[in-house]
């Protein structure tokens, strides 16, 4: 194990939205398809984003993951939460990898968070707390036809 050249400095929560699904049906099975949900990373460099922080190379990311079920799956809810972190790089780490960097883990950073908000939010409805499935960020590479 060794330190990541990302440094997680603070997240919170800017926006959460919960609603029950009045026409769930608990005798039929659970819909939950990765398709009904939308995960929206947006990235932007900060100035200050930490104010009196010794740390070099100040982003901030917001992490939208809404959950939006098509009409006719059986759905106990659906809910929509909206992250914001602040990470800092650490100094000599290569500038053409950066985004990258933060793209891939700083947004696989926030969806942990999502997820146990999520899990805390859905467990105060009637039915079973949702957890979010696992993903990655982690872009495929691209085949060499797609480079030309």
């Amino acid at each position: 194990m060794k330190a990541s050249p990302l440094n997680l400095l603070d997240y919170y929560v800017t926006d959460l939205s919960f609603s029950v699904n009045k026409a769930y049906d608990y005798k039929k099975p659970s819909e939950f398809r990765l398709e009904d949900l939308v995960v929206e990373p947006t990235l932007i460099q900060v100035e200050n984003a930490v104010p009196d922080s010794a740390a070099t190379g100040k982003w901030q990311m917001r992490l939208r993951v809404r959950h939006v079920p098509a009409p006719d799956r059986n759905a106990p809810s659906q809910f929509m939460v909206e992250l914001v972190g602040v990470f800092s790089v650490v100094s000599g780490y290569p500038a053409d990898k950066i985004q990258t960097l933060l793209e891939v883990n700083g947004a696989s950073l926030l969806y942990g968070a999502a997820r146990q908000v999520v899990r805390s939010a859905t467990a105060q409805g009637p039915h079973a707390p949702v957890m979010l499935p696992s993903v990655s960020f982690y872009p495929p590479k691209k085949s060499a036809a797609e480079m030309k």
